[in-house]
């Protein structure tokens, strides 16, 4: 801008100047001709004004070439701008394609990844496991060959097709004793003996880690109460590879990162059966027309024992109570669990029922056939059984009645069981909420029938 400012000053300058030169240089022309006054005058005043015409025109000329000038300075000044924007413009959208481009690459990866570990995961299932091809097989097939040595690589090459006894996973062999002296010192590596301090309500004591009950049996393990795992399993059989290899099982290494204990059983010498094999009749078949006995339902020539039980120690409650959720959330209210199944435990425990059974006429009858034949009589399609509570559940009567009688005679039978210092009561319903006062009624117009289980409370004064 200030050169061109610069360039304007200079050419008006310049314009003045020649101007000035033009109009002295006429001056001096005319006064050194000698001409009659009169033409002189004349011919003067027309130069001079030719002259002014001249010099107008060349000063508007000027300004018109210093205005084109700037207009041309300032468009490629535009220009330039321009050019800059829209290189900034590919730039931003060149950088757009590249992160969507990569966007894209990087979620068909993801889904491919996903993909190959469905693949491996459903090849572990079965026992496989994916090894690959031969790259030089790739690179071969891009290269022209003849007819022959085609047909030769196909001869050489090993059939593709699906074979049933190579898919089926083998059993291995299980040193028993390598196992259970790699679960030892798994143990010690774990703290097994070394006690901890454990806060309670009552105030802290020492407390040996919690270590996972392993029972092993000539055909297989299981942890906890179960379920039995047999060796030929893919998943038994990484959990046997892992501990013979001297590392905590990886099932459990997201659990326990630090590691486990385990309280071993050592049972090899006994077959473990699962009953409800045991009761299938038939004999198992694979593809191929071969017939196989099934590898869970193991032979008991060459073993000592049989059982078909994993342990004969009952669960404990605390252990129990452990597999339960703390609270849950229901309809938006938290509601809590372990300690209400813990509660109602110790009630059931503190207060059991006693059951008395009520010396209905119907059950005189059944005791009387009893005696007269050698099996339990079978209860008649007219009676119902109503099991009735009472107010502080420590009694549950048993009542046997038939459909046609009333609700009356349910009281006097209740009656006749309670002690004349007893509150009178009133016989009702969980489900329907109801109380039956109604002493014609029968026992089928109430919906008590076949049977049915009733609550006693007390009867409010009116």
């Amino acid at each position: 801008l200030d050169e061109e400012l610069f360039t304007q000053e200079m050419n008006q300058k310049f314009s003045d100047y020649l101007q000035k030169e033009v109009v002295n240089d006429v001056n001096l022309e005319r006064h050194s001709k000698k001409s009659p006054r009169g033409q002189q005058d004349t011919k003067t005043d027309a130069d001079a004004d030719l002259m002014s015409v001249m010099l107008k025109r060349l000063t508007t000329t000027e300004k018109q070439l210093a205005l084109a000038k700037q207009e041309d300075a300032e468009k490629d000044k535009k220009i330039k701008q321009l050019e800059f924007q829209v290189k900034q413009f590919k730039l931003k959208a060149a950088k757009n394609d590249g992160e969507d481009s990569y966007k894209q690459l990087k979620e068909k990866c993801v889904v491919l990844q996903k993909q190959v570990h469905e693949m491996e995961r459903f090849l572990n299932d079965y026992g496989l496991v994916w090894i690959g091809g031969d790259s030089s097989d790739d690179n071969n097939d891009d290269e022209p060959g003849s007819m022959q040595d085609l047909s030769q690589d196909n001869q050489e090459k090993p059939t593709t097709m699906w074979q049933p006894d190579k898919s089926v996973a083998k059993s291995i062999q299980v040193d028993f004793n390598l196992l259970i002296e790699n679960i030892k010192e798994l143990n010690l590596l774990a703290n097994a003996n070394t006690p901890t301090i454990v806060k309670k309500t009552t105030g802290a004591v020492f407390q040996l880690p919690d270590a996972i009950p392993f029972s092993i049996y000539s055909n297989g393990f299981a942890l906890y109460e179960g379920p039995f795992r047999y060796f030929d399993e893919p998943y038994a059989q990484q959990f046997i590879r892992d501990i013979c290899d001297g590392y905590f099982p990886s099932e459990l290494q997201a659990k326990y990162p630090d590691g486990v204990p385990f309280l071993i059983y050592d049972h090899r010498e006994t077959e473990y059966r699962n009953q409800r094999l045991d009761n299938f009749p038939g004999v198992g078949q694979i593809l191929g027309g071969k017939a196989a006995q099934n590898s869970n339902i193991a032979s008991t020539l060459d073993k000592v024992q049989v059982t078909n039980k994993l342990t004969d120690k009952p669960v404990s409650t605390d252990r129990f109570l452990s597999k339960l959720p703390e609270s849950v959330i229901h309809d938006g209210k938290i509601i809590s669990i372990r300690s209400d199944v813990a509660e109602s435990m110790k009630t059931s425990d503190s207060t059991k029922s006693k059951v008395v059974v009520v010396e209905t006429d119907q059950v005189k009858d059944m005791k009387a056939r009893q005696n007269d034949e050698f099996e339990r009589p079978q209860t008649p399609h007219d009676i119902t059984t109503l099991r009735v509570k009472n107010e502080d559940n420590t009694q549950v009567y048993i009542v046997k009645l038939k459909f046609n009688d009333t609700i009356g005679d349910l009281y006097q039978y209740i009656s006749k069981q309670r002690s004349a210092s007893a509150p009178s009561f009133e016989i009702r319903s969980s489900f329907p909420k109801k109380v039956y006062q109604d002493m014609e009624a029968t026992l089928y117009e109430c919906g008590l029938t076949p049977n049915a289980t009733l609550f006693l409370t007390t009867e409010k004064p009116k």
